[in-house]
């Protein structure tokens, strides 16, 4: 494994990766449909020692598609219209094939010059039609002489027909291009052969470029659902998660294909293209590597979905996999056009024809060969798919990747009779033949040419041999944007040309993944709850200035504004918690940042609440204790300061030992959909702990307020700290269970919101009923002018918060223009 993925060619289970295929991808193939049938005709070719005459002559027949499956002419390789046929091209390589290597011509292929001495003769007398319809191939073949091999078969249909007949029969198969695995892998077919990489190297190629593209993540993968297709995502799947690319396959089923479809097809859950596109943009992949089977009806049914879906804007980047639409159908309507403008298509070829040398032979051709084309051509005159090749054929026509590929696979069988004819002692059996073809190495006109068969018991090209071009699909033409040569670390992408996109720019769209949702605080609700915050903090500073300027005034000096001071801080910091509450990762924060944030917050909630309640209490306390005038100051603060010591220790251990951190978690796999939180292992424990401080805070002003009540209700304000309690009491248990509630829906605005209103109610109320009571009684007397008292007149007074005046204490209260004095012991 460690090898095969040094050169190139990383390690794959094949055979678990074709036994764990689901079996409705075998079911539903027309494979099963005349297996039996083939078994049939393949009984009647005898198994033969030798193919190869005695005199080394090498019978082979050639099969290409002058014809298409329901017999109209084949297109060309860019348009309907193409003046000569995919399938005529396709028979002149294999006849310039055969006349090079029966010269020994070494124009192309070097390794020519080195088989003076064998005597193998290619003929090429016989030309097959390859894709009139169904078993066309095979019955043909039943009605002919074994030959010494095939070449040819660029489908796997009619490949499987004849790969089937040639196991029976012992003669090699050699493909000029097949898709499915099992035609070339050593446990299913012993005896075929390709020049073109198979689908394990076409997939490993196909992620390489996207890397080379930075599309190295979100790739959607779309492919119709057949036994290639299963096969297909497979292996996408396991290079994809080898380069830790987060990839997403989804199947669909072509409205027209799935009319025909039997009951047990109907049965499986499926999608069309539309839905499949639609489950695609819910994901918001933007990279989308597209495999098709009949890119004829599956091609317009894609360009019409994305079209509806608008996913053909320039949002999203297209990579046609080993079956694109054929150039010709690029163009047929807008929607077609607006689909592959910007994309890209991999293939195993290079067009660089004017550096060539198959190109060069090609056109140096004369009159001999241009006869004995016309001479073979399977299809009569008058007949679809008929071409007549005119004297000057060579000089004004490319051969291109048609007649290249089908080059190789001629000149890979007399290679590969030559090098078994040196190991044979006398006749060469078929087993023997193909044996040495996949064994053998040698400069085609598709490149270097070497088989996966030693590294890893597969027929086919080995990837890293073929000359890669990334075709870039433009408005008006496509270019070679970028070519991929074998290097050191295996196939090395280089580019040519800038790669233009959808939207006429070189710059790929970003980002790989349509933003999702995020659950970030929206700019409106951060302004509502800055507001709120603002507004509680500047009627706390307000209040803590009122109560300065006013501060010798009876009814404000007998409150002890000290402690009302210390109740203002505490409304002030518990209201800033508003503050990392807005934080988020949208903010500018770093996710350290965020942290500090997290842990931030239940120090400003619990501190704040506590100094308030502890100040509270403490204010409660000393006007209780008053009545013995034997307490000092700093003995009455040990409640408040016992308390707060405790808050302050567990918020320590707290962030120390389990700090809370920022956390984004992903709450839809399909949408990306994430909520952010901040979490700590032990945070219930932790916060459970500094709220039973405040619960028991809250506590002892409860009872110190019960124990104070006998004050006059008019000069103290016991009463208002009573309602107080009682409000913040109703607040929490009302406001605690609608905020859970929204949490657990994962709306963070909402949450926001009803966490902004619990937190700032609790200062809030507390200015409300301990601050603003004053304030109004300090302006009513001033306006009603009742409050102020002649200078000598007596009158009689009681300190606030006295328990039962005994009959020791005496105090005398001399009112002069509003100015109290007390007097007495």
């Amino acid at each position: 494994a460690s090898d095969d993925m040094n050169s190139g060619n990383r390690f794959i289970p094949q055979r678990h990766l074709l036994a764990r295929r689901p079996p409705e991808y075998e079911k539903g193939t027309m494979l099963k449909q005349f297996g039996l049938l083939l078994a049939a005709l393949s009984a009647l070719l005898p198994p033969v020692e030798s193919l190869i005459q005695v005199d080394g002559q090498c019978p082979v027949y050639v099969f290409a598609p002058f014809t298409d499956i329901i017999g109209e002419a084949a297109w060309g390789f860019v348009n309907r219209e193409e003046e000569v046929p995919v399938g005529f091209k396709q028979m002149t390589g294999a006849l310039l094939a055969e006349k090079h290597f029966n010269a020994r011509d070494a124009s192309v292929v070097p390794e020519l010059a080195t088989l003076g001495g064998c005597p193998i003769v290619l003929n090429i007398s016989t030309i097959f039609d390859s894709m009139p319809g169904t078993h066309v191939a095979s019955q043909t073949l039943a009605r002919h002489p074994t030959p010494c091999a095939i070449v040819g078969p660029s489908t796997d249909f009619v490949a499987f027909e004849l790969a089937t007949m040639s196991q029976a029969a012992r003669f090699p198969l050699v493909t000029t291009r097949n898709i499915d695995p099992r035609l070339i892998l050593e446990e299913y077919r012993s005896s075929t052969a390709s020049v073109y990489p198979d689908m394990f190297g076409s997939s490993e190629t196909l992620v390489d470029f996207l890397l080379h593209k930075g599309r190295d993540d979100h790739v959607a993968f779309l492919y119709e659902l057949t036994a290639t297709g299963g096969i297909r995502q497979e292996l996408f799947r396991l290079y994809a998660e080898y380069q830790d690319i987060s990839s997403f396959f989804v199947t669909y089923v072509v409205d027209e294909v799935d009319e025909a479809l039997g009951k047990f097809e109907q049965s499986l859950s499926r999608r069309t293209m539309i839905t499949a596109l639609q489950e695609i943009k819910r994901r918001g992949f933007r990279t989308i590597v597209v495999a098709m089977e009949e890119p004829i009806a599956s091609f317009p049914a894609l360009a019409n979905a994305a079209e509806e879906l608008q996913m053909n804007n320039g949002d999203y980047f297209y990579l046609w996999s080993d079956t694109p639409p054929s150039m010709h159908t690029w163009h047929q309507n807008a929607n077609t056009t607006k689909l592959v403008v910007g994309s890209a298509w991999v293939v195993p070829y290079s067009f660089d024809i004017e550096n060539s040398s198959f190109e060069s032979s090609w056109h140096q051709q004369g009159q001999d060969l241009v006869t004995r084309l016309n001479e073979l051509n399977p299809i009569q005159p008058n007949k679809t798919g008929y071409y007549h090749a005119p004297e000057d054929f060579f000089q004004t026509i490319d051969g291109g990747i048609a007649a290249a590929f089908q080059y190789d696979t001629v000149i890979s069988v007399g290679i590969g009779a030559c090098n078994a004819k040196k190991e044979a002692d006398g006749a060469i059996s078929g087993f023997n033949h193909r044996f040495s073809i996949v064994n053998s190495t040698f400069g085609g006109a598709t490149g270097p040419i070497a088989f996966n068969y030693i590294q890893s018991q597969r027929s086919s090209r080995n990837r890293n041999t073929a000359s890669w071009s990334a075709i870039n699909i433009r408005a008006d033409d496509w270019v070679v944007s970028d070519t991929a040569a074998s290097g050191a670390s295996g196939l090395e992408w280089k580019e040519v040309v800038p790669f233009q996109y959808a939207n006429g720019s070189t710059q790929p769209p970003l980002p790989l993944r349509t933003p999702t949702e995020q659950n970030h605080l929206k700019r409106g609700v951060k302004i509502f709850g800055y507001t709120c915050m603002s507004l509680t903090m500047l009627k706390a500073l307000a209040s803590m200035v009122w109560l300065w300027v006013y501060r010798k005034e009876e009814a404000i000096a007998s409150s002890n504004t000290g402690f009302l001071h210390v109740i203002c801080v505490g409304t002030i910091i518990m209201s800033a918690t508003v503050i990392p509450l807005s934080l988020d990762a949208s903010s500018t924060l770093s996710n350290a940042g965020l942290d500090v944030a997290c842990m931030s917050i239940p120090w400003l909630v619990f501190m704040g609440n506590l100094i308030t309640y502890s100040a509270l209490f403490t204010k409660l306390y000393t006007t209780h204790k008053m009545v013995s005038f034997s307490k000092k100051s700093l003995y009455l603060l040990a409640p408040m300061v016992a308390l707060l010591s405790s808050a302050i220790l567990v918020l320590i251990l707290w962030t120390t030992l389990d700090p809370l951190h920022y956390q984004s978690k992903e709450i839809d796999k399909i949408s990306g959909e994430t909520v952010h939180s901040c979490i700590g292992e032990s945070s219930e424990a932790y916060a459970v702990s500094v709220f039973g401080v405040n619960l028991i805070a809250m506590g002892m002003v409860t009872f110190m307020a019960f124990k104070t009540l006998d004050a006059d209700g008019s000069r103290n304000e016991t009463w208002w700290i009573m309602i107080l309690l009682l409000i913040q009491v109703e607040t929490v248990v009302l406001a605690a269970p609608i905020v859970v509630a929204l949490s657990d829906q994962a709306k963070p605005n909402p949450q926001y919101i009803g966490y902004v209103l619990l937190i700032l109610s609790l200062p809030s109320s507390t200015l409300y009923l301990l601050i603003f009571p004053k304030v109004l009684a300090h302006y009513r007397r001033d306006k009603e002018g009742n409050h102020k008292r002649k200078r000598g007149q007596m009158g009689h007074g009681q300190v606030t918060g006295l328990d039962a005046p005994n009959n020791d204490t005496k105090v005398a209260v001399t009112a002069t223009a509003g100015e109290c004095a007390v007097e007495g012991t």
